[in-house]
């Protein structure tokens, strides 16, 4: 009896073991893209989330317990503190990269393949979900059919934080079809909504829901009848098909634009859900009632336009002269820029995302910048200079943008449209993170820094090396290492723009540099928020403020590296030689006028609306007015900036410095003087006494000479120099110097009074007017004999194998004439 019982106790125990055993925590749904089903306790959409089910009978504590895309659990992300999942409940994971509480450090993939592990405090695994399908479309929840079920379905109508239960289905509803494109339209619109081919037979034109206050349609949105929607207004239409027994797909959306007036810069519509952007707790656009708003960003108060919260949004992008759109996709956006978020037009950063099914904006949104691979870009409302020109960052970076080596952002206005409103004027500019670098160098494996010490991608150990060198004491830094570091052609022309448009929110704040994470991978910096410069309105910086002072008063980080690589006597005379050049080509009136006039032109049409919009006490006149003060302000600078580059550098008397390109040249070289490619109208600018000017151009040498014509107490000589490369020392007391580039060989006129004619045609060379016998010879650019012909007669046609740079030189009786010929 007495064993009886003990097998009894010992049956028992093994029943409530295996028992407990049974009874676990399951991954029990997720979803692998979500828009707006879930939002978390950040007041965000999280990107994917992981559902959680406790169906034992106990509290479970779940801390130290890891969640996994990896088999071992040591790859995965750790729970660090105490979560209790009550019996028979649920907890849900956010898988959004934010990398904190219980949200993980990854995402889910919506493409098909990847796992899911989940293990306890010991490493243990508790359970798994194995090759996930690809997710029909957003929105769509994938689970167990019922709670810690083995068998897995995409839900009808997802069920987090709740009960597994409902209609599955593996058929996902096309798309409804409209009998006119979204567009730019003059008059009424009449549109129709039809099923398309090869939908289930079930489906009937009912089950088309749409709406017209830009919200997502549901199944208690208007049903479509069959009769035509009639657009007087500018509207935003989405329609999608709804079945209780079919997985839904996102809506189709189209933009109707109606206006009379033809614009004058491309167009974007952007919809929303209205309380995405307005309602008290979580809209991103409006102050909000101070549940979840910030005090930060220049406000004393709290406000939601203060978080970066990310909320869907529909994105149309019609260019200018195009009535249809070349983009329409599923994105997201959050507000933008510090202190400018108060302004009642506020910047926006548009991201797409591959789980929105289109991970890049496949259009060349930039035309400056053609075949970019474009994840995100700003529309953005000018920042500080939001109630001034509107334009003077753009302005201030093409002033060398494109034309130099240094990295800008991209330019483009365009007027907005939310929700169907007109919206005025944002440009669309390129961001200043990882994305610009994709975009521009199609690097992805870079260091990002902001500010000098925030991480916006890779590491700080580049940085950090960087500025431990820095901090040394003088005798003890590595400068040629330092130097190394850096591209410091780059740096100079970035510092340089600075220094001349003296940017007073700089050099600590908006600073962005970036590096190719491999062994010589050097630091570039990108144009960033120059809306200080220029004199901005209200901040005392007038022409005369000496930003090369500025730049280096102070030891500190953001003009350290500034400061230790002017102690280098190589850098500091690249530095003033290059900035002497500039201030007089790029940075001369003439082509800063031409820059600030050229965006005043594209805009002007369209000022006005943007005006009323948005400003009381603003007028077009007003606005003309302070685009002018940008520009006098640009006029007045350069005599200023020679003033303060002579002081500071300890350099002779400021003297004339001209540089006369002769256009009349049919393939002329490339000039450049200190280092800097001379443009097509020349040079107008000062250079210092007792100074050297490094001349060089490209090409065939030596049929070119350098003429140069000084000034020494009111006495001026012209002397020429037949040198490809000349380092031409200015004398003390010179007041002024003027170069010209003069051929070697002229065409020599013949006694008929009839010159050599070249003209160039289908790769092949005419030559004309030709005395006889002629010998002619075809050099290639590095002095390679390519063609020699004797020719009898006065014209001649002589085939050119293939493109390039070539030097014709013939001689007869009575001519000796070269050229050089671009084929």
């Amino acid at each position: 009896m007495k064993h009886f019982f003990l097998k009894i106790i010992v049956l028992l125990s093994i029943f409530s073991f295996s028992s407990s055993l049974s009874a676990k925590v399951w991954i029990n749904e997720l979803m692998q893209s979500n828009i707006d089903t879930v939002k978390d306790d950040l007041q965000e959409f999280p990107d994917s989330w992981i559902e959680l089910y406790n169906d034992s009978n106990l509290k479970i504590d779940i801390n130290n317990w890891t969640i996994s895309l990896n088999p071992n659990y040591l790859n995965g992300w750790k729970i660090k503190r105490s979560i209790v999942i009550p019996p028979k409940s649920y907890l849900l994971i956010y898988a959004d990269k934010v990398a904190q509480d219980l949200h993980t450090n990854f995402r889910l993939d919506s493409k098909s393949g990847r796992s899911i592990y989940l293990f306890d405090n010991k490493g243990r695994l508790i359970d798994m979900v194995n090759k996930i399908p690809k997710q029909p479309a957003p929105n769509i929840g994938y689970g167990r059919i019922s709670d810690g079920n083995e068998t897995w379905a995409y839900f009808v109508s997802a069920t987090p934080g709740s009960k597994n239960k409902g209609i599955y289905s593996s058929k996902l509803l096309p798309n409804p079809v409209f009998s006119l494109p979204g567009g730019i339209y003059m008059d009424t619109v009449y549109l129709s909504l039809s099923l398309p081919v090869n939908v289930p037979k079930e489906i009937e034109l009912s089950d088309i829901h749409y709406t017209l206050d830009n919200s997502e349609p549901s199944i208690d949105s208007p049903s479509y009848t069959g009769e035509e929607l009639i657009i007087s207004k500018t509207t935003v239409v989405r329609a999608k098909l709804i079945h209780p027994y079919y997985l839904t797909n996102r809506a189709t959306v189209h933009s109707y634009i109606i206006s009379e007036k033809e614009f004058s810069l491309p167009v974007v519509s952007i919809s929303m859900d209205e309380s995405y952007l307005w309602d008290d707790e979580f809209g991103i656009y409006c102050e909000g009632n101070g549940k979840y708003g910030l005090t930060k960003n220049c406000t004393d108060f709290p406000a939601n336009w203060n978080n970066n919260w990310r909320r869907p949004v529909n994105f149309e992008y019609f260019p200018l002269d195009s009535k249809t759109s070349v983009l329409n996709q599923l994105c997201e956006v959050r507000i933008s820029g510090r202190c400018s978020r108060s302004n009642p037009l506020k910047s926006l950063i548009v991201n797409a995302h591959k789980r929105f099914d289109a991970k890049r904006f496949e259009y060349d949104l930039f035309s400056e910048k053609p075949n970019q691979e474009i994840k995100s870009f700003m529309l953005r409302n000018s920042g500080n200079d939001f109630a001034q020109t509107f334009f003077r960052d753009a302005a201030i970076q093409l002033f060398m943008g494109g034309k130099v080596d240094i990295d800008y952002q991209a330019y483009q206005p365009a007027i907005i449209f939310l929700n169907g409103n007109y919206w005025g004027i944002l440009n669309l500019r390129e961001r200043t993170n990882e994305d610009f670098v994709l975009a521009n160098y199609a690097m992805e494996d870079i260091d990002v820094i902001k500010n000098w010490n925030e991480v916006k991608a890779g590491d700080y150990v580049a940085m950090d090396n960087l500025f431990k060198e820095l901090m040394k004491p003088h005798s003890d830094r590595n400068y040629q290492w330092i130097i190394d570091q850096i591209d410091i052609n780059e740096y100079i022309n970035y510092m340089i723009l600075e220094i001349f448009v003296s940017n007073i929110d700089f050099p600590n704040n908006n600073v962005v540099m970036w590096r190719p994470r491999q062994t010589n991978g050097k630091w570039r910096f990108i144009l960033k928020d120059l809306d200080f410069g220029l004199g901005l309105d209200g901040y005392g910086t007038l022409t005369t403020h000496n930003a090369l002072i500025f730049n280096t008063e102070t030891e500190d980080y953001g003009r350290k590296l500034f400061n230790v690589l002017l102690t280098q006597e190589s850098f500091r005379k690249e530095f003033y030689k290059r900035f002497a050049v500039y201030l007089g080509d790029l940075l001369h009136y003439n082509s800063t006028s031409e820059v600030i006039n050229n965006i005043q032109k594209m805009l002007e049409p369209a000022m006005q609306d943007h005006i009323t919009r948005w400003y009381n006490e603003r007028n077009y006149p007003s606005w003309h007015s302070e685009v002018l003060q940008m520009k006098n302000w640009c006029m007045g600078r350069n005599v200023e900036v020679y003033k303060h580059l002579q002081a500071f550098f300890k350099l002779g008397k400021v003297m004339k410095f001209t540089f006369d390109m002769q256009n009349s040249w049919f393939g002329k070289p490339d000039i450049f003087i200190n280092g800097v490619r001379i443009r097509d109208f020349g040079l107008d600018g000062s250079y210092f006494q007792n100074e050297i000017i490094d001349l060089h151009y490209t090409g065939y040498s030596p049929y070119y000479g350098w003429e140069i014509t000084k000034t020494i107490d009111e006495v001026t000589t012209v002397e020429t120099y037949y040198k490809q490369d000349l380092s031409y020392q200015i004398e003390d007391e010179c007041t002024s110097v003027k170069i010209r580039l003069v051929s070697k060989a002229t065409p020599i006129i013949d006694i008929d009074n009839q010159e050599i004619i070249l003209s160039i045609f289908d790769n092949q060379l005419q030559i004309s007017n030709l005395q006889l016998p002629s010998e002619i010879s075809i050099y290639d650019i590095s002095g390679k004999l390519v063609v020699k012909r004797n020719s009898t007669e006065q014209s001649i046609i002589i085939p050119i194998r293939y493109n390039g740079i070539f030097i014709v030189h013939i001689k007869n009786v009575a001519q000796t004439f070269t050229q050089k010929v671009i084929i």
